[in-house]
């Protein structure tokens, strides 16, 4: 029963909603590191305090030596976990401000037209550009026809799913399409070089 509530509870949730989550829990998170690290501080001061003022007998001196060597190599330890963690933080929000941007949009370049280049450019350099690019063009095609035939299984595995995939194979149909244009066109702009 718990289950179903919570799957519920998560289907209902936006994107903004997600992100708002996600924000406060990375700030709760970059919280306690701070804590944690005033904390240590604080602990490490009174210690060296103590160890100031403390006996001044040469046998207290000698075990005070010891525990402040020992407090150190701690201090050492949990300050390697502190940076493990704030690093943490830094990617948590990282991530976060990916997520809330969305994924960048792939930079769009017009080609040159059939009588811009052949004339100034190296018709060797301008081929193998355009071979360059038609290659990323068809891995950025692939990875789109990946991103739909996943979608296609998970949406064979969630039931009801079948309006949210239509409307992101239509949302992925067009870039794959702008893609394929994109690499006509610079097929076009590598065989008007040769010419």
């Amino acid at each position: 029963m718990s289950k179903d509530s919570e799957a519920g509870i998560h289907e209902i949730l936006s994107d903004l909603q997600r992100i708002e989550l996600l924000e406060k829990s990375a700030k709760l998170n970059r919280l306690l590191i701070y804590a944690l690290g005033g904390g240590l501080l604080l602990a490490l001061l009174g210690l060296l305090l103590l160890g100031l003022l403390g006996g001044e007998e040469a046998a207290e001196q000698g075990a005070s030596q010891a525990s402040v060597a020992a407090l150190e190599k701690k201090l050492v330890s949990l300050d390697q976990q502190v940076a493990t963690l704030k690093q943490q933080a830094q990617n948590q929000q990282k991530l976060f401000d990916l997520l809330k941007g969305g994924l960048p949009a792939p930079v769009v370049s017009p080609a040159p037209t059939a009588g811009a280049a052949p004339g100034t450019a190296d018709r060797a350099t301008v081929q193998q550009v355009a071979k360059t690019l038609i290659g990323q063009e068809r891995n950025y095609q692939e990875t789109l026809a990946a991103l739909k035939l996943g979608m296609r299984d998970l949406a064979g595995m969630i039931a009801g799913s079948r309006s949210w995939l239509e409307d992101y194979q239509e949302a992925l149909d067009k870039p794959l399409n702008e893609s394929r244009a994109r690499v006509k066109q610079l097929q076009q702009w590598s065989a008007a070089d040769q010419e």
